[in-house]
């Protein structure tokens, strides 16, 4: 193999794929609109009066209505009385109120539950149950609290939460938990995209018979690790613009901006995702040699798509217990591993032998993905006529021509 004619390749799919109105525009077009829209709604949501244009606001008063008589004439700053049902509910519908509290007669919990009157962005505020519970503590204690002991009930308290494991520890804060999710979108969209420039390439070139000129200068081999080291950087490169626009927009630390993760995660996170582009990429270049067409090579390549994907479907399990079994069952399987690994490290201290084995998974997932990749691109590059078969695909495997 002649390394000058893979890096004459590699230059031109880059050069190529990059000029591509699709590429511009997603790679810069995107974040430029990302960031007017984020900034757009940062704006509107400092101007004064205008909160409610973006989310709900959680200072408005709540009216209550006691029909139990539990509370005293006088009632804690953010509450209101409310003279009936139907005047409270309508002071709820029209954004005066944030809620209507209604304390039926002989309310005893939890058998009698109270009626809760919101709109429908209000009913999902963590401040709305915390004032509510709130309330009803001093409808209960109003003799022996003050209304500064009411104030410190309604205020969040003031956390740092430390995750440890094996003699690790880290802080941890929402933060860095939603820069981990969103950046894992970033990554899984990057990486789908640049694959499926190396897919639509395969494809392309198959379909016109230009693949057959250049084979006649060049190896399948050559032919293969040209697309793959240009998109390869192609990818990088979007992924980069993507990482550092959103990471600009999400955290601000006085008038610096920081993405939320230490040395330690970058360190394990960018050879994780180098290599989960390569687990992707030569099986999708593989797989899309053995379609006639580009709808043929999609849908052999969609069935590799589905296996990146599972971590992002299983989204809730990681935030919820990112060392749980699931997340750690998706760290040691080849293809889920860079994006399962990425979201546990950014979420909590995951134990270094479990880092150890999901970089050897990985590393064992790109042998066989370059070993299938280049059965299948050798056999499949100059083959016509109806799309094989699963089958047919692991006849191949087995007896390359």
């Amino acid at each position: 193999m002649q390394w000058r004619n893979v890096r004459i390749i590699a230059g031109y799919e880059y050069r190529s794929n990059f000029r591509r109105g699709g590429f511009l525009f997603a790679t810069f077009g995107l974040p430029v609109l990302g960031a007017l829209i984020v900034l757009g709604l940062r704006w509107l949501a400092q101007q004064p009066g205008r909160t409610d244009l973006i989310v709900v606001d959680p200072d408005k008063p709540i009216g209550v209505l006691d029909q139990a008589h539990m509370l005293p004439p006088d009632l804690p700053a953010g509450f209101v009385w409310a003279q009936s049902e139907g005047q409270g509910k309508q002071a709820v519908a029209q954004g005066e109120w944030l809620a209507l509290v209604v304390i039926p007669p002989g309310y005893a919990p939890p058998e009698t539950p109270l009626r809760v009157y919101v709109t429908p962005g209000a009913s999902f505020t963590e401040t709305l149950e915390r004032r509510v519970t709130a309330l009803l503590l001093y409808a209960r204690l109003a003799d022996h609290m003050t209304p500064a002991d009411l104030a410190l009930l309604l205020e969040p308290l003031p956390m740092e939460t430390i995750t440890v494991a094996q003699a690790e520890e880290r802080a941890q804060d929402i933060g860095t938990s939603m820069s981990a999710y969103v950046l894992s979108i970033v990554y899984f969209m990057a990486l789908f995209s640049s694959a499926g420039y190396l897919l639509q390439s395969v494809a392309q070139e198959k379909e016109s018979r230009m693949v057959e000129v250049l084979l006649s200068s060049v190896t399948t081999a050559e032919l293969l690790w040209g697309k793959m080291v240009g998109l390869t950087a192609l990818g990088m490169t979007q992924l980069a613009v993507w990482a550092v626009t959103a990471a600009r927009l999400l955290t601000r630390e006085g008038n610096a901006w920081t993405l939320g993760w230490d040395a330690s995660t970058l360190a394990v996170a960018v050879p994780a995702l180098i290599l989960g582009y390569w687990l992707f990429a030569l099986l999708m270049a593989g797989l899309g040699a053995l379609g006639n067409n580009l709808r043929e090579s999609q849908q052999f390549g969609a069935f590799v798509s589905m296996l990146g994907v599972l971590p992002l479907m299983a989204g809730s399990l990681y935030f919820f217990n990112p060392n749980g079994l699931v997340p750690r069952v998706l760290t040691f399987i080849p293809w889920t591993a860079p994006l399962s690994l990425l979201l546990r490290v950014s979420l909590a201290v995951v134990p270094r032998w479990e880092v150890a084995a999901a970089f050897a998974s990985m590393l064992a997932g790109v042998v066989f993905s370059a070993w299938a990749g280049v059965r299948l691109f050798r056999v499949g590059i100059l083959m016509m006529g109806k799309k094989p078969s699963w089958k047919e695909v692991w006849h191949i495997l087995r007896n390359p021509a």
